[in-house]
C-alpha cells in the first residue's frame, strides 16, 4: 500500500479524491468476470488470493484469455476506460495473483480486510481541494503527463494512484523527488510510505 501525506497541513493524498458529492464505488473486476466464469466474485477472489490467476481459472474453465480481457475491460471503471493505461490495468489484473492482487470490500485494501501495519488513515477529505491539494495535484498529473481534471476524474471513478503511477512507469522515487520539489518552500514535511 502506498501513502503519502504531508505532516502539519492539509495537502494529504486523501483529500485529492474529494469531491461534494458522494463517491461511487469502482465497478470489482471478479464481478465483471464472474457470470462470463461461472463462479461467484467471492469464490474468484479467494482462488486469486491463494496463487491462482484470473487468466488461470479461464483456462480450467475453457474460457479464452481474449473473452476474459474483454469482460475486464467492460467492467473497467469510467475514468480509465479509452485511457492510454486501460491495455496495462487489464493485464495485470488479469495475471495477478497473492493477497495483495485482491480489492475489494474481502481483500487486504478494502473495509473488511486486514488492516497493514504503520499509521492509521488520515482524516476524512475535506469537501474544497486547497492550494496546497492542487498543488499536489498538478504536480502529479505533470508527472502522469496529463491535465489535473484529467486525474482527478480518474481517481474519483476509482482508479488508484498506484495503478495510474505503474501504468506510465512512474516511480515512487519519481514521486517523492517531484513532490519535495513542489513543496519545498512549505513549512511541513513530506513522509512517504512505499511499503507494498
Amino acid at each position: 500500500m502506498t501513502t503519502l501525506s504531508a505532516l502539519g497541513s492539509s495537502a494529504s493524498l486523501s483529500s485529492l479524491t474529494a469531491t461534494s458529492t458522494a463517491r461511487q464505488r469502482p465497478p470489482d473486476p471478479f464481478e465483471s468476470v464472474s457470470s462470463l466464469l461461472g463462479t461467484s466474485a467471492d469464490e474468484l477472489r479467494q482462488r486469486v488470493a491463494d496463487g491462482t490467476s484470473l487468466l488461470d481459472i479461464a483456462s480450467e474453465k475453457g474460457v479464452s484469455s481474449d473473452d476474459l480481457l474483454q469482460a475486464l475491460r467492460d467492467g473497467a471503471p469510467a475514468g480509465l476506460k479509452g485511457s492510454d493505461g486501460l491495455e496495462d490495468a487489464v493485464q495485470q489484473i488479469a495475471s495477478a495473483t497473492g493477497a495483495d492482487a485482491v480489492r475489494g470490500p474481502q481483500g487486504p485494501h478494502g473495509p473488511r480486510g486486514p488492516r497493514p501495519d504503520g499509521p492509521p488513515p488520515g482524516p476524512p477529505p475535506s469537501s474544497d481541494t486547497d492550494d496546497s491539494t492542487s498543488s499536489t495535484l498538478e504536480t502529479l498529473a505533470a508527472l502522469l503527463e496529463e491535465d489535473s481534471d484529467s486525474l482527478l476524474s480518474q481517481l474519483t471513478s476509482g482508479t488508484s494512484l498506484a495503478d495510474l503511477l505503474s501504468a506510465k512507469g512512474v516511480t515512487m522515487d519519481d514521486v517523492t523527488s517531484a513532490l519535495q520539489s513542489s513543496w519545498s518552500g512549505a513549512t511541513t514535511g513530506l513522509q512517504v510510505d512505499t511499503r507494498a
